[in-house]
């Protein structure tokens, strides 16, 4: 497929025939004609123009956001993101992040984003989730307390979402993973002391 730039593609439409192709600077069109008006009117072709504006990429906290509403398609380091079509993602890896937008005939790709995940290492015994693979009750200590937990699914979906005003103790939460399936889950902590993530794999 050929573009003039990226987002651009420019068609060729021959009505009589029912056909589309992308124009490009080798492209040779055969076609001929029949005694059949249509086959040499001047309705038959048509050229169109078809344009997908550059998206941007807006970062904000965990969550990345697309400035354009539809036919959004995430990618993390140039692979499509399963399930990841909304205009809005919410980060579990680190990583480098994109957003590729589709109007169906053509698309166009954003900048990159390197997403770097601030985990729990180095913070001593300021942050604990344990067990860790959990089966049924996670417990999250938090010497530090904190204003919010949320709970990602491995598409970015939030799930569920704790917040201290609800909390019987401010320094200790259960959050419950019995009902949910298997596979890597993301822990966001939102606190006075700064915000960190917390990858928990559900067995």
């Amino acid at each position: 497929m050929g573009t003039f730039d990226s987002g651009y593609f420019i068609y060729l439409i021959d009505h009589y025939l029912n056909k589309q192709v992308v124009i490009t600077d080798s492209l040779q069109y055969a076609f001929s004609s029949t005694r059949d008006p249509k086959s040499f009117g001047a309705d038959r072709f048509e050229i169109q123009f078809s344009f997908v504006a550059k998206p941007v990429v807006n970062v904000s906290g965990m969550v990345l956001t697309s400035d354009i509403p539809t036919g959004n398609q995430w990618l993390l380091n140039g692979a499509p993101i399963t399930g990841a079509t909304q205009s809005q993602y919410q980060v579990t890896q680190s990583g480098i992040y994109s957003v590729q937008v589709s109007n169906g005939t053509c698309s166009n790709t954003s900048e990159d984003v390197v997403f770097a995940i601030t985990g729990v290492e180095g913070l001593g015994d300021a942050i604990k989730a344990y067990p860790n693979p959990v089966k049924d009750k996670l417990t999250v200590e938090l010497t530090n307390g904190f204003d919010t937990i949320n709970v990602y699914d491995s598409q970015g979906r939030l799930i569920e979402s704790i917040s201290s005003s609800t909390a019987t103790n401010q320094n200790s939460v259960d959050i419950n993973f019995s009902s949910y399936p298997k596979g890597l889950y993301l822990l966001g902590v939102f606190s006075k002391a700064g915000n960190f993530s917390i990858k928990a794999i559900k067995e």
